[in-house]
């Protein structure tokens, strides 16, 4: 993975897939931050040191701090999000589902 930096990684979806993305990009020592609709997850992903920083809407100043975002989104969902919050994203961001 040598696209990505010991810098800020933010997950979009902590279900399944994006919640094991979460667990292994952790245990190497990359700062993790999530956003997911569901504040259960959120809190637990917080409390178990699964993630750094967490939200349970797209919060723009957690996307702002994204160098690398990885989706873990339904396709219908993963668009409507990118168009709603693509403006939030740094210049040269990378972006992976």
């Amino acid at each position: 993975m040598e696209w990505i930096t010991k810098q800020n990684i933010l997950i979009v979806g902590l279900g399944l897939m994006g919640g094991s993305y979460a667990k292994g990009l952790k245990r190497i020592g990359y700062n993790l931050m999530a956003i997911d609709k569901s504040s259960e997850s959120i809190q637990y992903a917080l409390e178990n040191d699964i993630i750094d920083e967490g939200d349970d809407f797209p919060n723009p100043e957690l996307i702002k701090k994204a160098d690398v975002v990885i989706f873990a989104l339904y396709p219908h969902v993963f668009i409507e999000w990118i168009k709603e919050n693509q403006k939030y994203f740094q210049s040269g961001i990378k972006i992976t589902d």
